[in-house]
């Protein structure tokens, strides 16, 4: 289901800066996230049209004092994170941050707390475990959103290493791992995938491959299931692979199973 709507009640900052001055406009939007001002009361940033590159600040939203962070677009406002570091760092486990109609050129780090993602782009993230997204504690819920051309050694859109993330009508395309899963990665944690997700053209280790799991981690699939994928089974690690459903025409068929499983 939706998420709903943002409180009526907010500590609520706009950049409204210009061309000029966006840097010190988003930074000094979202360093209020952890102001006196802010302590106890849920916040709403509201993001205006355009690009925002934070350079190399990397937010902590551990040390954040509010009880929740909304941070909201208009569908293209971008931001810009660092290439060396997490553009936002998850780690309260009561803190509950919100994502909307945002493009995000970073990744996001999610090491407990609540993390939930409506109609985003990610594109561009480079990190060694999830490009986008590197999950080791908490809950992560992404709706309608779509991962492109992200990058990492381990899970080049995304990484699972704990906690648990859900996927919902999301997309995952041209994104590539140096090693292995190349949109995502399950080393431990579960992935859930519902309303028709899709994977295409990923790649890891220089073959197609969109999905690695191992023995520590799982996925599930809810009707109507992941769309044009294949699992291949009988090894360390388990992967889905993009390209056998593609000699499928005229239309993607459901998930199938192929491999040396029972």
């Amino acid at each position: 289901p939706p998420s709903p709507p943002p409180p009526k009640s907010y500590y609520h900052v706009e950049p409204g800066c210009d061309e000029s001055a966006q840097i010190c406009g988003i930074e000094a939007a979202l360093h209020a996230l952890s102001s006196d001002e802010a302590a106890g009361l849920p916040i709403v940033l509201r993001v205006a049209h355009g690009s925002y590159n934070l350079g190399q600040v990397s937010i902590h939203l551990g040390r954040a004092t509010a009880s929740e962070v909304w941070i909201i677009g208009d569908g293209n406002s971008t931001l810009i994170g660092p290439t060396d570091a997490p553009l936002f760092t998850l780690s309260s486990s009561a803190l509950r941050l919100t994502l909307i109609d945002l493009v995000i050129r970073g990744q996001i780090l999610v090491d407990g707390g609540t993390l939930h993602v409506e109609r985003c782009r990610f594109e561009g993230g480079i990190g060694t475990t999830g490009g986008a997204l590197d999950i080791r504690m908490g809950i992560v819920t992404v709706i309608d959103s779509d991962f492109m051309h992200n990058q990492a050694q381990r899970g080049g859109a995304v990484s699972i290493r704990g906690g648990s993330a859900t996927f919902d009508a999301c997309g995952f395309k041209h994104n590539n791992a140096s090693e292995a899963g190349g949109a995502i990665d399950v080393q431990a944690g579960q992935a859930i995938f519902r309303e028709q997700s899709w994977l295409r053209h990923n790649m890891a280790a220089g073959k197609s491959e969109s999905l690695n799991v191992r023995h520590d981690g799982s996925i599930s699939f809810f009707l109507p299931v992941l769309l044009g994928s294949w699992i291949e089974s009988g090894h360390e690690d388990h992967a889905v692979l993009r390209e056998r459903s593609e000699k499928d025409y005229p239309y993607e068929c459901p998930a199938g199973l192929w491999g040396g499983s029972p």
